[in-house]
């Protein structure tokens, strides 16, 4: 994966012509079309497994299922994933000693890294300028202002780096899928 950040006024060449102009470009668009398609199902379903983990874990909490609805509809993906890790991190420190407790907040730690990259990823995806892309497959995912001037971040998106992402994706709920079930099992053994 390439990303490059370039000053507003000193476009890089190096990100090439303009896809729009080419007879072609609804086609290209195509072949990456279901890449992106993928990236956003996986990653809903992924926030999905977040928001029933934290009904899992509120429930014992007095808030039963409506309650739970009305306090996640104000949560984004990023403010499940830090709700999650910090409501997993509170029930390993208060029942888990030790070596346990270590090994699981070691485990939280590599987990919220996964879970917040395959959100930062997702967004690359959902807030990128496909209108624009270049013949070199480079879209503008961001825009950031600085002292010094408008910097636009670009990222190039070929098949093999997408395919990766979204094996990243699956992955990192899987992730969540065997923490959850690993700190039950733990629980179950009290």
């Amino acid at each position: 994966m390439k990303i490059i950040e370039t000053n507003f006024r000193d476009y890089n060449e190096d990100l090439g012509g303009i896809w729009v102009n080419d007879p072609n470009y609804e086609k290209k668009l195509d072949e990456i079309a279901s890449h992106i398609g993928w990236i956003v199902i996986n990653l809903n379903s992924l926030e999905d497994t977040l928001s029933f983990c934290i009904k899992e874990l509120t429930g014992d909490c007095g808030l039963d299922d409506e309650l739970n609805f009305i306090f996640q509809s104000e949560l984004n993906y990023a403010g499940k994933y830090k709700t999650l890790v910090k409501i997993y991190g509170w029930h390993i420190t208060q029942m888990l000693e030790g070596e346990k407790r270590m090994n699981m907040l070691d485990k939280l730690e590599i987990l919220n890294k996964h879970l917040k990259k395959a959100g930062e990823l997702r967004n690359q995806y959902a807030h990128a300028d496909w209108s624009d892309i270049s013949e070199k497959r480079f879209v503008k995912i961001k825009t950031k202002t600085k002292k010094y001037g408008i910097y636009h971040i670009y990222r190039q998106f070929e098949i093999p780096d997408m395919e990766k992402d979204i094996e990243f994706i699956n992955n990192t709920h899987q992730k969540l899928d065997d923490f959850d079930e690993e700190l039950k099992d733990l629980y179950s053994s009290l």
